[in-house]
């Protein structure tokens, strides 16, 4: 699956002038890693973001956000994927993912 060019071009500017972020192409998805490890992806006309611990239920109750499945009934560790509809107002989502980034960038190795 594709991922969203205009999805894609609205978040760019706010996520690529986060400290060490790289985005590049990977499984026909747009995926943004930090310091090497990934913590956003754009698949299809959705977001999938590995959340700060802190805004998951934000996430969950506020966005109907839901863990991802990558294959079914596989979750990909902690990242939870946010629907098209959540998460078309970027603006919404930008400091989800500014706290993503910041909990990944944290991560040990």
């Amino acid at each position: 699956m594709a991922y969203s060019t205009t999805l894609r071009d609205a978040l760019d500017p706010a996520v690529m002038t986060l400290p060490g972020v790289s985005a590049r192409a990977m499984f026909g998805a747009h995926c943004y890693m930090v310091d090497g490890k990934m913590f956003l992806i754009l698949l299809g006309d959705s977001l999938i973001l590995k959340p700060a611990a802190a805004d998951e239920d934000t996430l969950r109750d506020g966005f109907g956000a839901v863990a991802w499945s990558h294959r079914p009934g596989q979750t990909f560790g902690r990242f939870m994927e946010v629907g098209a509809g959540a998460c078309a107002d970027t603006g919404r989502m930008i400091p989800f993912i500014q706290d993503a980034c910041e909990a990944r960038r944290r991560e040990r190795k």
